[in-house]
């Protein structure tokens, strides 16, 4: 559909000016429905970044927690053996004080495993995210320079030449149909032919 007529016959024209703006519902609608495809991939991305940034500090603080039960177990441990040595404490309450140090300690590593594999998880999940926004950045382009092929430019410095049917503001025309011609007078030819007498 013609919009737009910015430039009218017998006018002199650069190659880059803008002779007629068309338009097209479904590209149009398109490019409108990738922008919001973009908006709502970079709004995901922003929120599961948040949230896996939030479960990540609960790890942590969880696996700092454990890592001072086990610093405070094993020292007790070692307060422990030095005092079943003396024979202030039995042997039975040593073993359960350095039982209890060696279960936090393995508790200890796997919290740090579990960190690991955490950070490493984001990562995956961030960029399957990102994917999706550049997914939908690539569709945007794809959908705007259609959008921006939808101006008719001149293409080559002349003069707009009249159509033998011109084109009307709100008229509908098929993809290949003739919009405009620029033509360069400085380049024109004649050729006749005379008929033989």
């Amino acid at each position: 559909t013609v919009v737009r007529i910015r430039v009218l016959p017998d006018t002199i024209v650069r190659t880059d000016t803008i002779l007629m703006d068309l338009a097209t519902p479904e590209v149009e609608q398109k490019l409108l429905d990738t922008q919001l495809q973009m908006k709502t991939a970079e709004a995901d991305y922003k929120d599961k970044q948040a949230t896996l940034q939030s479960t990540l500090m609960d790890k942590k603080i969880a696996a700092a927690q454990v890592a001072t039960e086990n610093s405070t177990d094993e020292r007790q441990a070692r307060i422990d053996e030095q005092l079943n040595k003396l024979g202030v404490i039995s042997g039975v309450a040593y073993e359960k004080s350095r039982s209890t140090a060696e279960q936090l300690a393995a508790q200890h590593k796997l919290s740090l495993l579990q960190l690991e594999v955490n950070e490493k998880n984001i990562e995956v999940q961030l960029s399957s995210a990102q994917t999706k926004i550049e997914q939908a950045k690539a569709l945007l382009a794809l959908y705007q320079k259609q959008s921006n092929a939808l101006q008719v430019k001149a293409g080559i410095a002349g003069v707009v030449a009249p159509l033998a049917t011109p084109v009307q503001v709100g008229q509908h025309v098929l993809a290949g149909t003739s919009v405009a011609e620029v033509i360069q007078q400085d380049k024109l030819k004649a050729a006749l032919q005379i008929a033989e007498t």
